[in-house]
């Protein structure tokens, strides 16, 4: 487990039901350790993890929340230790649902904080459905589970949900046939509605598949990639369409990530092929805004490697020059926002479905990343000279990796029924065929 004043500095959200942090170790160490992986929450793999949020520090200790797509909500320790069998169960009986949504839930974002009338620290936290439904729900800090506040009505689909401003908080909401939205969470009234692209040549009209939504300048600009290869950005103060809208590869955008500067807004985008691209959206295109020549204007590079699977959560730490990236290939890879280039990747053994960096990122380096990513190719070198074949060194990665689904006896029984084969059932054998004259 990591050293107690070590805590970690990424949370990843699984398909399998958990929640795992990764701690870097501090490079003036000596013995640099390769990112640390654990548990620190489990709900079961019938409650697979679809949302991460977390509370800004204001006054107070960071709090964490959790959602699964049958609608768990839970705040998760303060301490983020890896948790013992006595507490796992504990916990799975405390996240049992009261009433479960009609609708999965499918996103999870955090609006604001206020105190209620007895001053209590009280966090609004907003949930997405599948059926178009964001319900807002609100914690607080003596109570184990949450009230619902309001419930807003926001298309036929919610993919995504993102909230930004604290006294003013806004929300804005998107997903398939429901595009753009934002709203006044105090109001509870929607502010803006984004008004779709005149249909094509064709005259047919554009679909609208909205999979991620981040907010620029504090919600002045607001960039919008789709399922439909499109990286837009929005201006809600000055119209209704997009602004810019680009046309980026052939395949569907997953997620983006905006890193602002002070001469260009950029963002980070990447698609289900798992390319990951820069692009500067505050630079007009020199031709038509569908065309693939406005496209290649506006991208400033690709990062490489490229993913092996589709990319499913983006993040930028801009003071460490830090991007973070999850695919389907259930690996966590940093790369170096400055020159594009990997730093380190971790194998977390579990479908990623999202990221949240917490408080302890931002004493990340990219010295420190990358000493963690030399650590592990060290020791790949290092096994790869002895002579050990590609299957053993296979298994021997296997079971140096951080047990968080198992004991190392559970791992290697496991290698051993595998080499050992599964002996047939009795009655069953190859199928033989007999042919006569007569055929």
């Amino acid at each position: 487990d990591p050293e107690p004043h070590q805590s970690p500095q990424l949370l990843l959200a699984c398909r399998t039901g958990h929640v795992k942090s990764v701690t870097f170790s501090a490079v003036s160490d000596d013995a640099s350790q390769p990112p640390r992986l654990s548990a620190v929450a489990e709900f079961g793999q019938r409650h697979p993890v679809i949302g991460l949020a977390s509370s800004p520090d204001c006054g107070g200790p960071a709090r964490v929340y959790a959602a699964t797509a049958t609608g768990l909500l839970r705040r998760l320790d303060d301490d983020l230790r890896q948790m013992d069998s006595a507490e796992k169960a504990a916990a799975a009986e405390m996240t049992s649902p009261a009433e479960v949504p009609a609708a999965a839930t499918t996103c999870l974002t955090f609006c604001c904080s206020s105190a209620d009338s007895s001053g209590e620290r009280r966090d609004l936290l907003a949930v997405g459905h599948e059926d178009g439904t964001v319900r807002l729900a609100s914690f607080a800090a003596s109570a184990a589970s949450c009230t619902d506040a309001a419930q807003l009505r926001a298309g036929c689909h919610v993919g995504v949900v993102r909230a930004w401003g604290d006294s003013d908080a806004r929300l804005a909401t998107g997903g398939r046939e429901s595009d753009l939205r934002v709203w006044d969470v105090a109001a509870e009234s929607c502010v803006f509605q984004a008004k779709n692209l005149p249909n094509d040549r064709l005259n047919l009209r554009r679909p609208v598949d909205v999979r991620d939504i981040r907010p620029i300048a504090g919600g002045q600009l607001l960039a919008v990639c789709t399922g439909h290869r499109e990286l837009r950005l929005y201006s809600p103060g000055e119209q209704r369409r997009p602004v810019v809208n680009l046309a980026w590869s052939e395949y569907p955008i997953q997620s983006c990530c905006a890193i602002e500067a002070a001469s260009a807004a950029a963002v980070a985008a990447g698609n289900s092929a798992g390319h990951l691209g820069l692009f500067d959206l505050r630079r007009p295109p020199a031709a038509s805004s569908k065309s693939p020549a406005a496209a290649a204007a506006q991208l400033l590079g690709h990062f490489k490697p490229s993913c092996s699977g589709a990319v499913t959560a983006l993040d930028a730490v801009i003071d460490a020059g830090l991007l973070f990236a999850t695919s389907e290939d259930r690996h966590l890879r940093v790369f170096d926002l400055r020159g594009r280039r990997l730093l380190c990747q971790l194998y977390a053994k579990s479908r990623l479905a999202g990221l949240l960096p917490l408080s302890g990122v931002s004493e990340l380096t990219r010295s420190s990343v990358r000493a963690a990513g030399d650590r592990v190719v060290k020791g790949l070198t290092a096994s790869s000279s002895e002579g050990v074949s590609k299957r053993r060194l296979t298994d021997q990665l296997y079971l140096a990796t951080p047990a968080v689904e198992g004991g190392a006896e559970a791992k290697a029984a496991k290698i051993d029924k595998k080499k050992a084969g599964a002996a047939p059932a009795a009655g069953r054998g190859p199928i033989k065929f007999s042919f006569t004259a007569d055929m």
